[in-house]
């Protein structure tokens, strides 16, 4: 039950979601998270490592003067757009692969897993945390 209520609340959020760009940052309004979509210290390409290497590189990003973090799973989730095929996320975001994120989360009862967000269907599942996968990082609105 509570999980049809958390999909509920996310996929209602994305009807009213209002996201702006600006130097490579996306600002949603709604929710007043700043999402990184300017990857020019990577090959303006998302990073893909290692968890403990996308906490770290969160923390040292400096793009628009920094407070960069790993985002959690349920804030993932609030730039998912199930409305979408393929890439589910917003043309706002103009640098995303259609593959999994990591979140900051790890997963309660294997501590040696982390939750991801896939934007290519929306999918969320959990991978050891020696594995890699994208990064994106977000920090509350300046």
């Amino acid at each position: 039950m509570r999980l049809i209520f958390l999909f509920v609340i996310l996929l209602g959020s994305l009807c009213y979601a209002d996201f702006n760009r600006d130097k490579g940052v996306v600002t949603d309004t709604l929710t007043r998270l700043q999402w990184q979509d300017d990857y020019g210290d990577n090959n303006k390409s998302a990073t893909y490592t290692t968890w403990s290497d996308a906490v770290a590189y969160c923390k040292t990003l400096y793009l628009d003067g920094g407070g960069w973090r790993l985002p959690t799973r349920a804030e993932l989730l609030t730039i998912v757009d199930y409305s979408r095929v393929d890439k589910c996320i917003s043309d706002d975001f103009k640098q995303t692969i259609g593959f999994f994120y990591w979140a900051s989360n790890s997963h309660a009862k294997y501590e040696t897993n982390a939750w991801r967000v896939s934007f290519n269907s929306g999918y969320t599942n959990y991978s050891n945390k020696l594995g890699k996968s994208n990064v994106r990082c977000v920090r509350a609105l300046k």
